[in-house]
């Protein structure tokens, strides 16, 4: 057994990163052996292993193949994954604060090319994301120039904001005459256009409280169906059981824990309940991996149009770990 370990340590130094299936060839095996075999060198960690996957298997890969992962794994990402790794990739390093919603969810769907960083300053704890291939002295020196930035920034504003108190009259400073600033003429125009002004606003205001109270009434209506409250019926009418709910965008995108009972006790799923229009094969991508980056499947329900292609892109790629539901 030590031989073939030393063989397939051989092996992915020579090839790069591999997949069980390249490794079964090349020992003249089974996938099910090569990938215990593969699994047993993770766990004295001699290599490592992705959380992503290339076609339901992951990589695996020496310490020093990190450059040749992200090249090839990359390869992999779409959508909105695909879309935050060229941009940490190009920046380096990111401000989680300074994301969009949808940038923060997808960047912690990139573990094996991103990892984040507490960073304490000025008596606050930001949160930063560097790109795995950038080293501690090059996100060291990003960091302080996004903080020096802001720093700058915060005194640009102090110093605008100082300048214009310096403009605002003394309250106890007399204002000059209206005769003093207009001639007998404009002033009379003045008082005209005044009096017209009033006359024309001294209209019934029942017509402004109806438009109103209808503008109200239709608000109310919208509300009393909110797509948040047609998930949260869906569930309980199928008896599951909320354990944690969390709002990505109000009323377009909830996160739920839940507890589905089952023969075998209860058994905790993540619930994506997502309001759009049509559901795509990204949108399926990036909440399978928000499953597996916390270990649980999923249900996806959405109001949308579910099409051919992301139902069988679901049923054959996620290999029973998501399921599309309509509501």
């Amino acid at each position: 057994m030590t031989d073939q370990r030393e063989k397939i340590i051989g092996f992915i130094k020579n090839n790069g990163p591999v997949l069980p299936v390249q490794l079964s060839k090349y020992l003249n095996t089974n996938i099910l052996f090569a990938s215990a075999m593969l699994s047993e060198l993770v766990s004295i960690k001699h290599i490592k292993m992705t959380h992503s996957s290339i076609g339901g298997s992951p990589l695996y890969y020496l310490p020093d193949q990190e450059a040749q992962v992200d090249a090839r794994l990359s390869t992999a990402l779409s959508g909105r994954e695909r879309e935050i790794y060229n941009i940490i990739k190009e920046k380096k390093v990111l401000r989680e604060k300074d994301l969009a919603p949808w940038q923060r969810i997808a960047v912690k769907q990139l573990p094996d090319f991103a990892s984040s960083l507490n960073v304490k300053y000025n008596g606050d704890t930001d949160v930063f994301w560097k790109h795995n291939l950038v080293n501690d002295e090059e996100a060291k020196n990003a960091i302080s120039y996004i903080l020096n930035e802001t720093l700058n920034k915060e005194h640009i504003v102090e110093e605008l904001v100082s300048r214009t108190k310096e403009n605002i009259p003394k309250i106890n400073e007399p204002l000059a005459p209206a005769e003093k600033l207009f001639s007998p003429a404009k002033m009379e125009e003045i008082s005209s256009l005044g009096q017209r002004t009033l006359a024309e606003t001294e209209k019934p205001e029942k017509i402004n409280l109806e438009k109103a109270e209808k503008q109200k009434i239709r608000k109310t209506r919208k509300s009393d169906t909110s797509f948040y409250e047609n998930a949260v019926k869906f569930l309980k009418n199928n008896n599951i059981n909320i354990l944690k709910e969390e709002t990505v965008r109000k009323n377009r995108e909830i996160n739920f824990v839940v507890n589905i009972g089952s023969p075998f006790g209860n058994l905790k799923y993540l619930v994506k309940a997502k309001s759009k229009p049509s559901i795509t094969e990204a949108d399926i991508s990036m909440a399978y991996s928000e499953g597996q980056l916390n270990k649980v499947p999923v249900i996806m329900l959405v109001d949308g149009n579910i099409g051919k292609r992301a139902m069988l892109f679901a049923e054959s790629k996620m290999q029973g770990q998501l399921t599309l539901k309509k509501i």
